[in-house]
């Protein structure tokens, strides 16, 4: 209805024909819009022992954070996720990544190293080795996804 009026507002004598394409366009538009802002939303399945863990993960390509003494790269997951993968992992270390982000200028998340995980990816599951996984904040990771993939890890 609003993009009608729009249209009628601003034609000039124009006739069925080109309000329809008008309508057409707009509705090509708005689709392309609402389907970009779920192409960046993966399933996950991490690789935890014995148990696979399959999450929704958001590519963020502004995820360039990595452990600092081995380089690996961090995925970021939800502080209940995190407790349920240390639980299962109590062995490995926790290891302190130091972080810095546009809200934050600097801190400090708990990390842990994982073997694997499969990204699915253009209805293709692919396997990613050796990254950590650390403990996102509250505010940090959204209601639509338990994970934010780091930019190496689609």
């Amino acid at each position: 209805g609003g993009c009608g009026m729009i249209y009628l507002s601003m034609a000039m004598g124009g006739g069925f024909f080109r309000f329809w394409a008008f309508l057409q366009l707009v509705y090509m538009v708005l689709r392309k819009l609402l389907a970009q802002s779920s192409e960046y939303i993966y399933r996950v399945r991490l690789f935890i022992g014995d148990e696979v863990i399959t999450v929704q993960a958001l590519y963020d390509t502004g995820n360039r954070l990595h452990e600092p003494i081995s380089g690996k790269y961090v995925c970021i997951v939800k502080e209940a996720l995190f407790e349920k993968i240390r639980e299962k992992m109590e062995d490995k270390p926790m290891r302190y990544i130091p972080y810095r982000s546009m809200g934050k200028a600097k801190g400090v998340l708990q990390g842990i190293a994982i073997e694997k995980m499969e990204v699915l990816s253009e209805g293709i599951w692919r396997e990613k080795k050796d990254f950590y996984i650390a403990r996102g904040t509250k505010d940090a990771i959204g209601e639509a996804y338990d994970m934010i993939l780091h930019e190496k890890a689609r």
